[in-house]
């Protein structure tokens, strides 16, 4: 699910927040060990996605968010700024070549560039706490 999360649209944040879970507060994100990954180049993603991306010249990147019921990935398209929700239960994680990582939710993808360490222990957080949640803990991974 793909939206426009430039505005304070209230049902659009309601939305948000029902399927991924409110933001983490202050002292989470310090127990958690930050919660947001570095700017991640995009390499490839699904048509609706891609049709977003290509409106814009610049460097298409990304950056995750996580939250308490799945990640949500924002990237930029000329002016707006776009919202791929994604929640654990339907996320899945393909890595398929050498520095890509692809993450799926139903029919919509975007593989990402891995090319630092910090992105790639950043992604291994999100895999822990996909099984976190799949298991019904719900405890701080560091």
């Amino acid at each position: 699910m793909v939206y426009n999360i430039s505005y304070n649209n209230k049902k659009i944040k309601n939305l948000i927040n029902q399927s991924l879970g409110q933001a983490y507060g202050f002292i989470d994100r310090i127990k958690l060990g930050g919660i947001g990954s570095q700017r991640l180049k995009i390499k490839d993603a699904s048509l609706d996605i891609n049709s977003l991306i290509n409106k814009n010249s610049n460097t298409n990147s990304c950056s995750i968010e996580l939250r308490p019921k799945g990640i949500l990935i924002h990237f930029k398209s000329i002016m707006d700024t776009y919202g791929f929700i994604i929640p654990f239960h339907k996320l899945i994680i393909f890595k398929g070549e050498k520095n890509a990582v692809t993450f799926f939710c139903d029919s919509e993808f975007i593989k990402i560039d891995q090319n630092s360490s910090s992105s790639y222990k950043f992604i291994q957080k999100i895999i822990r706490m996909k099984l976190n949640y799949n298991s019904g803990k719900n405890i701080y991974l560091i």
